[in-house]
């Protein structure tokens, strides 16, 4: 097909979830909590342990942590995704482009919330700015990290499958669940500069952003999901 196709069909959107990220959850102390919860809960945090060692093990052979180079693929790095040196450059970038679209959806600047994101995060926040009001400043402001960002889940699956060898990276589609707790503010003002709401005191946050890249194109990592914490501590991506 990637022959007979007008397009670049490795370029076409991804959609669908490849992957089964999840954020590792903590024991509830909820007198409703079943035993079958904790060992649920058990299960899925040892399941994406594993999966993350078998995700780092891939990127590792295909060299594919931003800026970090690998010297030995078997490493007890692999069996620490919140905490491998590996993944530090990864998580700068990921903070910075995290601030950078906060302040883009702040700003109404369209152009760099399409750039950096993609899929269902795209479409909330461009209907969320399309809704804003246009009589309004909004001021985002970043006051620091409570925690060093960390990824907590991340998966890597070889999606390009091409007939002919890639021109660039390699193959792999990798997504990466980041969990940053910040403190940050937002006011908002007429045009006159008259305060309509906040205060400018700095709020904590905690989110977790779903990051991807396509490992065979020289773009950016885009902002894909956020998660949110459901039932039995289960997270699942906006819609």
């Amino acid at each position: 097909m990637e022959h007979t196709v007008p397009f670049d069909v490795w370029a076409r959107p991804v959609r669908l979830p490849i992957s089964d990220i999840h954020v590792p959850t903590t024991m509830s102390t909820r007198k409703s909590t079943s035993l079958r919860d904790h060992a649920n809960a058990i299960f899925a945090n040892m399941k994406n342990g594993l999966r993350n060692t078998f995700s780092l093990y891939r990127m590792a052979r295909e060299q594919s942590f931003p800026d970090a180079k690998v010297k030995r693929t078997w490493s007890l790095d692999l069996f620490k995704v919140q905490s491998t040196p590996w993944l530090k450059p990864f998580t700068r970038i990921a903070l910075d482009t995290y601030k950078q679209v906060n302040q883009a959806f702040a700003a109404g600047d369209e152009k760099t919330v399409k750039r950096l994101t993609i899929s269902n995060y795209e479409e909330d926040l461009r209907r969320r700015l399309r809704s804003q009001n246009a009589n309004y400043v909004y001021v985002w402001k970043f006051h620091g990290e409570s925690k060093p960002a960390k990824v907590v889940s991340i998966r890597a699956e070889e999606v390009n499958l091409s007939s002919s060898p890639v021109t660039y990276g390699n193959r792999l589609l990798i997504q990466a669940c980041v969990k940053f707790e910040t403190t940050q503010s937002l006011e908002v003002y007429t045009k006159r500069g008259e305060r309509v709401a906040g205060d400018g005191t700095p709020k904590p946050v905690v989110e977790y952003l779903v990051f991807q890249k396509r490992m065979w194109y020289d773009t950016p990592w885009v902002i894909r999901d956020q998660l949110f914490e459901g039932l039995q501590g289960r997270y699942t991506t906006t819609l």
